[in-house]
């Protein structure tokens, strides 16, 4: 299994991982099991020069209310695990029916780290299904780096797909990326 990354990377080439937290959260669920993140790294060390691995993520607030956002241990249990993680705080906005949500999106974050290291690296393995990076893929590809989507059918936009030099479905990286619920971990 662990060909299909190495079908997709070259040997030893320079790569940063970029993971957009909530919709690789939702891609995971769709695939139907959460991700080891410590065997993500590893398998990727195992082909590739991992440059480093990036977690963008909003946070709430945990405020007055007492209460603990279900994000932040695991985006601790990352960051003493070799993640750089970026994070923001998320913010609760009204819409005009008066309804509370809240928002937290990081494609620009994420956006700028690309831009950023694409001198310095060879390939971007881009955890999201979100079309908006399209034009992020496209840019980067124009530079000659090589761009790699993980993310599931269910929840990847088809442009985004299609755009990317390969797709790797969720689903089919389940046996080498699951978490066993018995080990240490978020």
């Amino acid at each position: 299994m662990s060909n299909l990354i190495s079908e997709h990377i070259k040997e030893g080439a320079r790569t940063v991982i970029l993971i957009d937290g909530a919709n690789h959260y939702q891609a995971c669920r769709r695939a139907g099991y959460e991700m080891d993140y410590q065997k993500l790294l590893s398998t990727f060390r195992k082909h590739t020069t991992l440059v480093r691995a990036y977690y963008f993520t909003a946070l709430m607030d945990d405020g007055d209310r007492g209460e603990r956002d279900p994000v932040r241990s695991l985006v601790s249990f990352l960051g003493y695990n070799g993640y750089c993680i970026v994070s923001k705080p998320s913010k609760t906005l009204t819409s005009v029916s008066g309804e509370q949500y809240t928002k937290g999106n990081v494609d620009v974050d994420m956006t700028i780290k690309a831009v950023q290291l694409a001198p310095s690296v060879d390939n971007f393995v881009l955890l999201s299904g979100d079309g908006d990076f399209c034009v992020l893929v496209n840019y980067l590809q124009d530079l000659g780096k090589r761009v790699i989507v993980i993310s599931s059918k269910d929840t990847c936009a088809d442009d985004l797909r299609f755009a990317a030099d390969s797709y790797i479905d969720m689903k089919d990286l389940r046996t080498l990326l699951e978490r066993n619920r018995n080990e240490s971990g978020p």
